[in-house]
């Protein structure tokens, strides 16, 4: 992360740094006013070849990062409110994401209105490079960009390894090791088998095909969830059971009443061991 934002930072300064800061808020109106449209947007009127490769296909992606990145962020969210979680992991992700795309997509942007053929490169990665080129120290963030997809592909390989070695250990939090290097190989195995077969085109058809189950397990988890919650004690407003169920908790764990409660009973604690001695 510190490589990523120094990396971001030297495109930042290097780069149309006025420009950036001009695109910014004119990203983020635009993003918001074409958010409905652009989602009930379909291929009535031409265009699906670009649906399925950038909007079908993102939304394929994360979908099918859902048993992945829910996993850990369920175990990383134990304890937290709903506000804590909607803020840290819907909100701030969405900020750095505008962030990011602004500052590297302004600084390709730029480049293309002043002349530099970005976009006819050939690709995304080379279009990157040759946007880097017309910076200095190019050799030197040429190395942080190379090393930072390395640990991006890496990490991302061994959190899903992880979990799918979790997940077939009916919950483990330390799956065996053997385990998870046999999913780390497995998923290699099958993403390379794909990319030499199809290429890109293969491995993102069959993203698409993995993901469209899953589409209706989110949708039984919104239901649960939304069912869970209005079973929430904390959503109560009156002494008394919950929907014919036990009666309401002293303290709700993990609520305030329970907070202050471990504080009062901590305290009285060490009043008594003072005391004592």
């Amino acid at each position: 992360m510190v490589l990523a934002g120094v990396l971001l930072l030297f495109v930042f300064v290097a780069g149309p740094t006025l420009f950036i800061l001009d695109l910014l808020p004119s990203a983020i109106g635009a993003y918001l006013t074409e958010l409905v449209p652009m989602s009930f947007h379909s291929a009535v009127f031409g265009g699906s070849d670009w649906l399925a490769s950038w909007t079908i296909f993102y939304w394929a992606w994360w979908i099918s990062w859902t048993p992945f990145v829910g996993t850990f962020i369920a175990r990383i969210s134990r304890g937290r409110t709903i506000r804590e979680f909607v803020l840290g992991v819907l909100l701030v992700p969405t900020a750095v994401s505008i962030v990011w795309f602004v500052i590297f997509g302004g600084a390709g942007m730029n480049q293309q209105l002043n002349g530099v053929d970005i976009a006819g490169t050939g690709s995304e990665a080379a279009g990157f490079f040759a946007a880097l080129q017309n910076y200095p120290f190019f050799i030197g963030a040429a190395l942080v960009v190379m090393v930072l997809t390395a640990v991006f592909f890496i990490s991302g390989a061994d959190a899903g390894a992880l979990v799918l070695g979790t997940l077939s250990t009916r919950g483990s939090k330390h799956p065996w090791k053997p385990l998870v290097i046999f999913w780390a190989l497995l998923t290699g195995a099958v993403a390379a088998v794909l990319l030499a077969v199809g290429g890109l085109a293969a491995l993102q058809t069959f993203t698409i095909l993995a993901a469209s189950p899953f589409v209706l397990i989110i949708i039984g988890l919104c239901v649960a969830l939304y069912a869970d919650l209005r079973r929430d004690p904390l959503r109560q407003r009156r002494l008394g059971p919950v929907r014919g169920t036990t009666g309401l908790q002293a303290a709700v764990p993990f609520s305030e009443a329970a907070m202050v409660e471990a504080e009062e009973g901590a305290e009285a604690a060490d009043d008594d061991g003072s005391g004592t001695k």
